[in-house]
């Protein structure tokens, strides 16, 4: 027989609606509300957003960004920029018939000492010969290895 558990139940405490607010790079929007008996109790719960919604910008809306809650500042919980990632939609889209897709997947270190996960992707306005795809794919990382190591952002997001 299988028994009845119970309910763990805070007395005297309510749930409350607490705001989540995106990083600084986004202006420190609102992105979401969560509803907990504490607002620690939120630290380290994902939340996924769309670029659109972020930015104000329609082109945007095929990038989706992924943060986790870092932190609390007084009445709200802080996040942090966990990765983006395109809908498989919009790549589609992109290659057409007589273009080539090239894309890559690597490790690098950024200024500040953290390994991210980088994967580039691009798409040729013609078909690209065979040989001339690993050139292209040594540049784009090239490219992106130092835009991780140096402090200024080589890539926006708007």
């Amino acid at each position: 027989m299988v028994k009845a558990r119970k309910k763990a139940v805070k007395s005297g405490a309510k749930k409350k609606w607490v705001k989540i607010a995106a990083p600084k790079i986004f202006n420190s929007q609102i992105i979401g509300e969560t509803y907990v008996y504490e607002a620690r109790e939120g630290i380290g719960k994902p939340l996924t957003a769309n670029l659109m919604n972020l930015t104000r910008n329609p082109k945007r809306q095929g990038t989706n960004v992924m943060f986790v809650v870092s932190g609390q500042q007084e009445d709200r919980l802080v996040t942090e920029l966990v990765g983006m990632k395109m809908m498989p939609s919009v790549v589609r889209r992109m290659v057409r018939r007589g273009k080539n897709r090239i894309d890559d997947s690597f490790i690098c270190m950024t200024s500040d000492r953290k390994k991210i996960r980088v994967k580039p992707f691009a798409v040729t306005r013609t078909k690209a010969k065979g040989s001339s795809r690993p050139i292209a794919e040594r540049k784009f990382r090239s490219i992106i290895k130092y835009a991780c190591n140096s402090d200024t952002l080589c890539f926006r997001i708007d």
